[in-house]
């Protein structure tokens, strides 16, 4: 807290769902700016990690409730994204994206975790698309009843 004072943005670029519950017990959330990467990573041995990303947008971000103030920061920091080498976009729905995000890792993630096979095998057999289809689904279905939208 001492380095968040009343002007302060805070900005959370990390997976999942709920980000936004805990930084709003800190600050408004109206300065609160939420995204993540689209970028895959493989283990191909013990303590070997490879980044993957994906083609296309690589980071999201987007506020939670959009001001000149936030959209001003998420602008500036669409472009210092885009000036390292990452291409980024400030979104004005980040939750759809948020969802979706946390909907394909769900799928993926824990189907490959649970079967301790890598996502090409799984997606390989029949058996695997139609767990994470399943996966997806449901999901999906949370996500509607909670009136995100309708991402399936």
């Amino acid at each position: 807290m001492p380095c968040i004072g009343p002007d302060t943005i805070v900005i959370s670029l990390q997976n999942g769902l709920c980000n936004q519950e805990v930084l709003s017990k800190y600050v408004e959330e109206e300065r609160i700016i939420l995204g993540f990467g689209k970028i895959g990573t493989e283990l191909p041995e013990p303590g070997v990690c490879v980044g993957k990303p994906e083609p296309g947008v690589s980071m999201y971000f987007g506020a939670v409730k959009n001001n000149p103030k936030v959209q001003a920061m998420g602008v500036a920091l669409e472009e210092l994204f885009q000036a390292g080498g990452c291409n980024a976009a400030f979104v004005d729905d980040i939750q759809l994206y948020i969802w979706r995000k946390a909907i394909s890792n769900c799928g993926y993630n824990t189907v490959c975790a649970v079967l301790g096979l890598p996502v090409g095998a799984v997606l390989r057999s029949q058996q695997g698309n139609e767990l994470v289809m399943g996966v997806w689904k449901e999901c999906c279905d949370v996500a509607k009843a909670l009136g995100i939208g309708d991402l399936w």
